[in-house]
């Protein structure tokens, strides 16, 4: 029995020290982010991308394996081990970050990473990083990938298949920052920027850091939280 006690008590150390709850590599415990049931309509969708859901999406999210469970946990918590590196936006312009979409509301501020972007997915190093407002003390309050798959989302994401990646016909660049999505070319000349084709890329958020967790869908697109005046 006071073997058994040590064992639990050793347990629980580890699961502190690495940031991992305590079971969480055990097959009894359901993780809250492995279960989809979002009662909110994806009404801020465009025609387009609610046309690349049916397409590519045909399938409902719900809830995941027990394997996929367990595999989405080690890529989601070391993501957002990475992420707690840089809480504020002053922390990743530091870490090699740079604002490329201000503040919207239901996504936060969009910063890319050092790394660019690529044509594969490292779930556990999210590419982007999104803020909870313009600032420098913004807070950090989602994970985002973006990768260039082309006409089709990326064959492998993360684990469950409830990773619904979603992507922007066009967007309207002004001096190196999206001002618009969807714009015609006329409309965002006339607001100084030029449309840039983005077809070819896709992203994913994840609502994943505390305090900013959307439990109804780790990986919706857009979250009530992020309201109409940011948050910070």
């Amino acid at each position: 029995m006071r073997r058994l006690m040590i064992l639990v008590v050793l347990t629980v150390m580890v699961g502190a020290i690495v940031g991992v709850p305590a079971g969480a590599a055990s097959s009894s415990v359901r993780h809250w982010y492995c279960n989809a049931n979002d009662p909110l309509p994806m009404t801020d969708m465009s025609d387009q991308q609610m046309m690349d859901e049916a397409t590519f999406y045909p399938d409902m999210k719900g809830p995941i394996s027990g394997s996929d469970c367990r595999a989405l946990a080690t890529d989601l918590l070391a993501a957002r081990h990475y992420a707690s590196h840089f809480p504020t936006a002053a922390d990743a312009v530091k870490g090699g970050f740079h604002m490329i979409v201000p503040y919207v509301e239901g996504m936060g501020a969009h910063y890319v990473g050092p790394n660019g972007i690529g044509t594969t997915v490292n779930p556990k190093v999210p590419n982007f990083l999104l803020y909870g407002g313009n600032g420098p003390n913004a807070p950090l309050v989602g994970l985002m990938w973006l990768v260039n798959s082309g006409q089709a989302p990326p064959a492998v994401g993360l684990p469950g298949g409830n990773d619904h990646w979603h992507r922007h016909m066009a967007l309207c660049f002004v001096g190196g920052l999206v001002v618009g999505d969807g714009l015609a070319d006329a409309q965002c000349a006339g607001m100084g920027g030029t449309n840039v084709n983005t077809s070819n890329l896709w992203m994913l958020h994840a609502w994943f850091v505390k305090g900013w967790q959307y439990r109804p869908d780790v990986f919706r697109p857009h979250v009530p939280a992020m309201t109409a005046t940011p948050p910070a």
